[in-house]
């Protein structure tokens, strides 16, 4: 998803549902920077306020991380947006967790899934926001049968969360692009480059989050967009279904 299609109806949401104060932290390259500016963005448009505004490096400490947690507290934030890659994330929630902030602040990410959950104990996991492309909970056709053929493959025993057969947004991306890339062939008849760029241009794919559309002015997607709230288990909720967004490629 472009920063528009994952961030454009979740901070409106967030605002209105939990307070108009948040605050944004993220590792310090593009792909947090892009996406906090997206927000920020969105936000000041819908009347809230950012109360504070925070990088750090990849590899963070717990240090760094409860230095970062103690200004996120003194803010006053009603909202927390933290935009950290990987075992980063996980330090962070874990950490927000442990100083009982879960109980005053609400976080909502832009890339929290199955995967990531998986990884949290129960107390951590519990009650963020995620907003994406796919969940596993997603009640379509597509997604039951993808599921049960994720079930056959060796060495799944059960689906998340009864089982270790997890399929993320990076995943069901994957699907829908090899699936969109197929089709393009049988109408192209041919793998010449060009033409599959026009015959991308026109497609649609039906994936597990529903219609994919090309925009062929953009050559991105018009994709599907979910807030989910993870719950103890690992299950993520569909809390809200924004539809089709259009793509919009980031200044």
């Amino acid at each position: 998803a472009l920063p528009n299609q994952q961030i454009a109806e979740m901070i409106p949401y967030m605002k209105r549902t939990f307070g108009p104060k948040m605050f944004f932290a993220g590792n310090n390259y593009e792909w947090p920077r892009g996406s906090i500016d997206a927000a920020k963005a969105v936000l000041s448009k819908v009347g809230g306020k950012v109360v504070g505004e925070e990088y750090l490096p990849l590899g963070v400490t717990q240090d760094g991380i409860d230095t970062l947690l103690d200004r996120v507290t003194q803010s006053g934030a009603q909202v927390f947006v933290p935009y950290f890659a990987g075992a980063d994330q996980l330090l962070l929630l874990t950490r927000f967790a442990e100083l009982g902030m879960k109980r005053r602040i609400v976080v909502v990410m832009g890339h929290y899934d199955e995967i990531m959950a998986s990884q949290l104990p129960q107390e951590v996991r519990a009650g963020h926001y995620s907003c994406n492309t796919y969940f596993m909970t997603l009640d379509t056709e597509g997604n039951k049968s993808y599921l049960k053929r994720l079930a056959s493959m060796p060495g799944i025993q059960g689906i998340w969360p009864q089982g270790n057969g997890i399929l993320t947004n990076f995943g069901e991306g994957t699907y829908v692009c090899v699936k969109a890339f197929a089709q393009a062939v049988h109408r192209a008849g041919t793998l010449d480059p060009e033409s599959l760029v026009e015959a991308l241009e026109t497609l649609s794919v039906v994936g597990p989050q529903g219609t994919v559309c090309i925009d062929p002015t953009t050559h991105h997607a018009r994709v599907n967009s979910f807030l989910s709230q993870c719950s103890p288990v690992g299950r993520f909720d569909i809390i809200e279904n924004f539809g089709a967004i259009h793509p919009v490629i980031p200044d």
